[in-house]
């Protein structure tokens, strides 16, 4: 049986987004690019002699996840995400036992879609965090057909890919 071979590349605007629906809606629907996070598994140096032979590190690293979300005329995408990132802060600064509901983590699932839009992979990053969230610029000379956006970074302790 012949391997399958499959000439089609990726599509960079072939993806869904899923973050907690019932927690964070509008940021689902508002993603507009992602930028898949770094890999790093640091080196270790061995002296032997006059060399150094590397060996691979015993740990790895995932670099920030971060995602470009559409600012809707509401502001409901941005107000979305601001309040997840004040309900971290206020949640580390309150008694135990006396948080909201809403989990200040959630799992982010990236969905790829094929050429023809079918979802190819799945990419699942878990107990993702906001980081940092990015300013909207206001300007009157901007026109008025290039849409705001802000971007945020995410730390996840780490993700697969089905």
């Amino acid at each position: 049986m012949a391997e399958d071979c499959n000439t089609n590349f990726l599509q960079p605007s072939g993806f869904t987004i899923s973050i907690s629906r019932e927690n964070y809606p509008k940021l689902e629907f508002f993603a507009q690019a992602v930028s898949h996070p770094s890999v790093d598994v640091a080196a270790t140096d061995m002296s032997v002699r006059r060399a150094r032979i590397p060996y691979a590190g015993d740990t790895v690293q995932f670099g920030p996840l971060d995602i470009t979300f559409l600012v809707d005329e509401n502001m409901d995408s941005y107000i979305e995400m601001f309040n997840w990132m004040t309900r971290l802060v206020n949640q580390n600064q309150t008694p135990a036992g006396s948080e909201t509901d809403i989990p200040t983590e959630a799992d982010i699932i990236v969905s790829v879609l094929t050429s023809h839009n079918n979802p190819n992979r799945r990419i699942k990053y878990y107990n993702c965090v906001p980081e940092s969230v990015t300013g909207i610029e206001l300007n009157t000379q901007s026109g008025a057909e290039v849409p705001l956006t802000f971007n945020v970074s995410f730390r996840c302790t780490a993700f697969e890919i089905d």
